[in-house]
């Protein structure tokens, strides 16, 4: 019985250790792959942001709003956004003269970047047949440069009082053509509040056509109201042409009805913003 009992305790060692055994091995294992892993994941991190700095950005690993609220998240920046655009003449302002096939003068942006290139074709372009003869009444044009962006402003005149106006807006941190609401962002303004503001100043704007119309009492037909629906829409919208003036103001750029000659008007209408 004694020796019996010596073979099962013996036994039940064995299988203890056994166990054991593969129970180390198993750990050993896990921990091997965990680690393996880890240092995987690290070095795919140090490559993919190797790879972003090589694409012009910087990776920032936490970021704090103006409000002071950490936010946990990775962010890009663009790196060309911490640079300064250099002009293309450096004799010369930000915007100056330049002469079009008819010996006129119209504007060039003086930046170096493709995009400004383009646009200084477009300008080109568009302007290469003015000439202040010939019952042509030319153009002439303005530029207002408040903290990193440059505003050009160009009217185009034509018999009885009718303009337009075209406007471009230029970063010269960026080098490129900011849009509306990147314009209205830069005043701290929201679109909602820009739109409540500039609809406001439009109706004042025609009350005096309407007044007019009422007046002498001419009727608005279908197809004028739908006109006037349209010019309106176009001007109460943040696509609507603008640019900072000499104070940094919001400047629109509005169609309005008109009640004799041309069918409507362009106007610029400053929003105080």
């Amino acid at each position: 019985m004694k020796e019996e009992g010596k073979v099962k305790i013996s036994l039940g060692i064995t299988i203890c250790i056994i166990i054991i055994c593969i129970l180390a091995v198993v750990i050993g294992v896990l921990l091997y792959y965990i680690g393996s892993r880890e240092k995987t994941e690290s070095s795919n991190s140090i490559g993919e942001t190797e790879k972003l700095a090589n694409q012009n950005v910087i990776v920032v690993d936490k970021d704090t709003s103006k409000n002071n609220v950490e936010v946990n998240e990775t962010k890009v920046v663009d790196k060309n956004e911490k640079t300064t655009v250099v002009k293309i003449d450096n004799s010369k302002e930000w915007v100056y003269d330049i002469k079009n096939p008819n010996d006129n003068i119209i504007p060039l942006i003086n930046v170096d970047s493709k995009d400004i290139e383009m646009i200084n074709k477009e300008i080109a372009e568009k302007y290469k047949d003015v000439k202040e003869e010939d019952g042509d009444f030319g153009m002439e044009y303005k530029y207002f440069v408040n903290d990193k962006i440059v505003s050009l402003v160009i009217k185009r005149k034509f018999p009885n009082d009718v303009v337009y106006y075209s406007t471009y807006n230029i970063n010269l941190t960026s080098g490129k053509n900011i849009s509306n609401l990147e314009l209205v962002h830069s005043k701290d303004i929201l679109e909602t509040e820009y739109l409540k503001k500039i609809e406001s100043l439009y109706k004042e704007e025609t009350d005096e056509y309407y007044s007019i119309m009422k007046k002498n009492k001419m009727e608005i037909n279908e197809s004028g109201e739908s006109f006037n629906s349209e010019l309106k829409n176009a001007s109460c919208s943040i696509n609507a042409p603008m640019y900072l003036d000499e104070n940094g103001k919001v400047n629109v750029v509005v169609r309005v009805p008109s009640i004799a000659g041309a069918a409507e008007y362009q106007r610029i209408i400053n929003t105080d913003l």
